[in-house]
């Protein structure tokens, strides 16, 4: 359905185009005085195909920046769990998660994901002071299924993807498949703090989740624990209680 979005959109560029082209023929004198409608077709049929350079104004490669500028629109998206991209999107950089410790005041409630070789700057450096800690995160699935389950105390990772020709990220929680013309990236499991802990935004992580390896030894940091849904103020059914959530992650 994407593709078919796209389609249309690029007909509405070649629309544009040759309007353009038209109006830069008729702008030309020799056009208005002309009467000869096969004349006026013919000039602006040059135009357009590059075959003639009204008053140095050439609309040949007008069409093609007008497809340059199409492939450069783009969207960005973090893949958590993953340290590739779909084949749908471009690597930009990958790395690890990391952010607040699971037990500590005054921590950023994002994960962010930290690239692989951090570039730090000398002249900030400080001895005293004040300071929020980042840690790494790990996956607290001991209890779980299916690929998660093998992850457990792993060293969580992640990967910062571009989608090209899209313009829109969305994160459903709740959901595996996108809405009609969007683009599914990846769906996954939607993770987040334990109710015992200090809360952190929710991230979907991909369902086939990877580790660094060979990194299960339990040093804790950020702690990346399933999401169940609760009956209550959230309407059960459809919801049900108890059960893991899963999500999706959209482009269009």
């Amino acid at each position: 359905m994407c593709e078919t979005k796209l389609r249309m959109t690029m007909k509405i560029f070649n629309c544009a185009v040759v309007f353009v082209c038209c109006m830069i023929a008729l702008s030309e004198a020799d056009v208005r005085k002309s009467k000869d409608i096969d004349t006026v077709g013919q000039y602006i049929w040059n135009i357009i195909t590059g075959g003639y350079r009204g008053n140095g104004r050439p609309c040949k490669g007008l069409k093609e920046e007008f497809l340059k500028l199409m492939n450069n629109i783009s969207t960005v998206y973090t893949r958590w769990g993953r340290n590739t991209c779909p084949e749908s999107a471009d690597l930009v950089y990958s790395g690890y998660i990391g952010g607040g410790h699971y037990n500590t005041k005054g921590a950023g409630t994002n994960p962010q994901c930290m690239p692989r070789v951090p570039e730090y700057n000398n002249a900030l450096q400080s001895t005293s002071g004040s300071r929020g800690y980042l840690y790494g995160a790990e996956y607290e699935t001991a209890s779980y299924v299916s690929a998660f389950s093998t992850r457990n105390n792993g060293d969580a990772v992640c990967a910062v993807c571009r989608a090209r020709s899209k313009s829109a990220t969305l994160t459903i929680p709740a959901k595996r498949n996108c809405p009609e013309d969007w683009t599914k990236e990846y769906e996954g499991l939607m993770m987040g703090s334990s109710t015992s802990y200090y809360g952190m935004n929710y991230v979907c992580v991909d369902e086939n989740p990877e580790m660094v390896p060979g990194s299960t030894a339990n040093r804790d940091g950020l702690l990346l624990y399933p999401v169940i849904s609760i009956c209550g103020s959230l309407p059960c059914t459809p919801y049900i209680s108890s059960y893991e959530l899963s999500c999706v992650v959209c482009t269009a």
